[in-house]
């Protein structure tokens, strides 16, 4: 007998079965400590749909992150889409436009988008669920985004220093003022804002990144910070804000890649948006263009009358940090 299904958000205590299904369809061990830091620690919360089976068992699951961005100066809210998934005993249920997965995305999309709820959904999948997400969902690709990587010099390089590398234990309002005074060159980006900032890389439970900020000398005031994630010998540039200043960006580089070659890392590579206004700087430190790797397909949907696909696609901002693979 076909089973009926009932849609509904997430309830406390869905999470041992919401778990218990990623576990059937993903090869990763997720705990319940990393599960509770993605969906009910984020400051700005999650969007949970659930398709439950007569019987009462998981059937499908829909999820994003909600992260507030700023577009035109505005702050409003978009949804990082994470765990989208039926659980094996429903595939056959799953298939076809009214199966019971694409009826799970309907009723998140009819309950939490729209111009004053979420304005756009946006992912980073890889080709399969890229596949299904473009059918279902109706993912857009970005167009145009950039993948580079930095070869460390073999030997130290002398330099002199014009400002302070400062490791960092917390981000604290300096980061606020940061995010304030660059915002403007960031047509449509999530606020890198110190709430934001310490859940995505302090607060997070499974992972540990090496965090530096940097300040001119007789000075408190923070003008950028980086984000690293080891796996030697090689390292992610998840996150990055340089001064603006080219000769500054360039010692806050020299003074980081001391401490990474001391740590045993010969290359580090990032990818980010088209949007990124950072690029050129990037290229001036010594990053270097490289292909894209086909293991990634950065895509959105917008919901929001007056946010066009053309422009969405030109002008959203993203790095490594908006996405949960590094």
């Amino acid at each position: 007998m076909k089973p009926t299904f009932t849609f509904r958000p997430y309830q406390a205590g869905d999470e041992q079965a919401i778990q218990a299904g990623f576990s059937e369809v993903f090869p990763t061990y997720r705990t319940l400590e990393t599960w509770r830091w993605i969906y009910t620690q984020n400051p700005d919360g999650a969007r949970i749909m659930l398709a439950w089976a007569d019987n009462g068992e998981l059937a499908a699951h829909y999820a994003c992150t909600v992260h507030t961005a700023t577009w035109a100066g505005k702050p409003v809210a978009v949804g990082f889409i994470r765990d989208v998934f039926s659980t094996p005993a429903y595939r056959a249920f799953s298939r076809g436009r009214r199966g019971v997965y694409v009826q799970t995305i309907e009723a998140f999309v009819e309950a939490w988008t729209g111009a004053e709820k979420l304005v756009t959904l946006y992912g980073f999948p890889s080709e399969r669920p890229f596949r299904l997400g473009k059918l279902f969902m109706r993912y857009q690709p970005f167009s145009e985004w950039h993948y580079y990587r930095y070869a460390l010099p073999t030997e130290l390089q002398q330099h002199t220093p014009i400002g302070i590398l400062n490791t960092l234990k917390r981000f604290d309002s300096a980061f606020d003022s940061l995010w304030e005074r660059r915002a403007k060159h960031y047509p449509f980006a999530i606020s890198r804002t110190a709430r934001f900032l310490n859940w995505r890389f302090i607060d997070i439970p499974h992972k540990q990144y090496w965090i530096w900020a940097f300040s001119t000398f007789l000075s408190t005031e923070v003008l950028g910070y980086v984000v690293i994630a080891p796996n030697k010998p090689q390292a992610q540039l998840v996150d990055f804000c340089f001064p603006e200043e080219a000769q500054l960006a360039l010692s806050f580089w020299q003074q980081v890649t001391d401490i990474l070659r001391w740590r045993g890392i010969k290359t580090v590579e990032t990818w980010f948006a088209a949007a990124c206004p950072e690029q050129q700087g990037l290229q001036a430190l010594g990053f270097k263009p490289q292909p894209r790797p086909t293991t990634i397909i950065p895509v959105f949907r917008s919901f929001h009358p007056d946010l066009e696909t053309q422009w969405l696609d030109a002008h959203f901002y993203y790095t490594v940090a908006d996405s949960d693979l590094y």
